[in-house]
C-alpha cells in the first residue's frame, strides 16, 4: 500500500487538527461527540465529499480539500498569539509545571479561561488533564518498567488513586486491565479498538 502526503498551505498546515477555525462552527459543538461534517458546513460539505470521492488522483483530492479549506477558513477566528504561546508552553512543559505556565499569561485567569473556551472548547484545567493523560501513554510505551505510583508522580497526579480515577475516566479501564488487554502495545489511542471484529 502506498500512502501519499500533502502539506496544506499556510495557515491551514498548523491548524488542520482543529475545526474550530472554520465559519459557523463553535467549539462547544464538538465536546464529547463526533460532529458530522454537514452539521457545521451544511450541503457544501456533502458536495465537497462527493467531489473528493469522484476525484481520480490523490493530487486532485488534495486540491479539492484545499479549495474547501480556503473557502471556509475564517482568519478572524484565529486565537490571539498570547493564547497560542500558553498552549505551546503547556505542550512543551511537563504537566507538573502547569501552574507556572498559566501564571505566565499576561491577562487574568478569568480571561485565560474565557479564551480557552472560545478557541479550544475546554478550560485550561481540562486541557491539562488531556496533556497529562498523553504523558501517561508516553510512560507506558517506554522501555523501562515503572510502577503506577512512579507514573502518577512523573505525570503530575496528586497520588496513585487520583491517577487511577483519571485513567479510568479517559480510557474506560483501570490501568491493570488496560495492560492486561495489551492496549499499551497499540499506537496511543484514548479509545481501545475492539480486536474481536
Amino acid at each position: 500500500m502506498i500512502f501519499e502526503t500533502h502539506e496544506s498551505p499556510a495557515p491551514y498546515s498548523g491548524l488542520i487538527e482543529s475545526i474550530f477555525h472554520f465559519k459557523g462552527f463553535q467549539p462547544d459543538h464538538s465536546i464529547d461527540r463526533v460532529v458530522p461534517g454537514d452539521e457545521f458546513s451544511g450541503k457544501d460539505f456533502l458536495t465537497t465529499r462527493e467531489r473528493l470521492y469522484s476525484a481520480a488522483t490523490s493530487k486532485s483530492k488534495f486540491a479539492v480539500a484545499d479549495e474547501w479549506l480556503d473557502a471556509n477558513f475564517d482568519r478572524g477566528l484565529l486565537p490571539p498569539q498570547s493564547l497560542i504561546d500558553v498552549v505551546e508552553s503547556l505542550q512543551a512543559q511537563p504537566a507538573a509545571k502547569f501552574n507556572e505556565v498559566i501564571e505566565s499569561f499576561d491577562g487574568t485567569q478569568k480571561h485565560l479561561i474565557s479564551q480557552f473556551r472560545k478557541y479550544i472548547g475546554i478550560t485550561p484545567k481540562q486541557y491539562q488533564r488531556v496533556l497529562r493523560f498523553n504523558d501517561v501513554f508516553v510512560q507506558l510505551q517506554g522501555d523501562q518498567f515503572l510502577s503506577w505510583s512512579d507514573i502518577a508522580y512523573r505525570c503530575g497526579y496528586s497520588d496513585q488513586s487520583h491517577f487511577i480515577r483519571e485513567f479510568k475516566r479517559f480510557s474506560g479501564f483501570i490501568p491493570e486491565s488496560f495492560l492486561r488487554e495489551e492496549f499499551d502495545e497499540d499506537a496511543p489511542n484514548f479509545f481501545p479498538v475492539d480486536r474481536n471484529n
